[in-house]
């Protein structure tokens, strides 16, 4: 009986460890996706389907396994990206619509949001 006992705790724990294996190589993949697409209008939903699993779940793992939610992983990979070629003497315009951002009105008020300018201050900033 003891011997049965510890073989079943035994495969519970390499069952335990093999769904946390899969649970962050999904983050990856995830993350992999996002930084890989983010340009485009890539939704929650979207990235939940590419990792195959649903997106309340997703949404929770997301944030557990990254420390933040979608949005906010979103967001930070696009205002990079935004700097990036604000610094590199990128127009305004074209940068909102090459990070993802269709309407420059949005753009530039996530932009403020996060940096505590707006773009075209930026770009003069730096």
């Amino acid at each position: 009986m003891e011997w049965l006992h510890e073989q079943l705790n035994r495969m519970l724990g390499q069952i335990i460890n093999i769904q946390q294996v899969s649970k962050q190589d999904a983050m990856e993949k995830a993350c992999i996706f996002i930084d890989q697409f983010y340009n485009e209008a890539i939704t929650l939903q979207d990235v939940a389907d590419h990792v195959q699993i649903t997106p309340t779940y997703f949404s929770s793992l997301f944030r557990e396994k990254v420390g933040m939610t979608y949005i906010q992983y979103l967001t930070n990979k696009r205002i990079g990206k935004a700097k990036e070629m604000l610094i590199k003497g990128a127009k305004v315009m074209e940068v909102s619509e090459k990070v993802g951002y269709h309407s420059y009105r949005h753009f530039s008020e996530v932009f403020k949001r996060h940096t505590g300018n707006n773009p075209s201050e930026y770009k003069n900033i730096t």
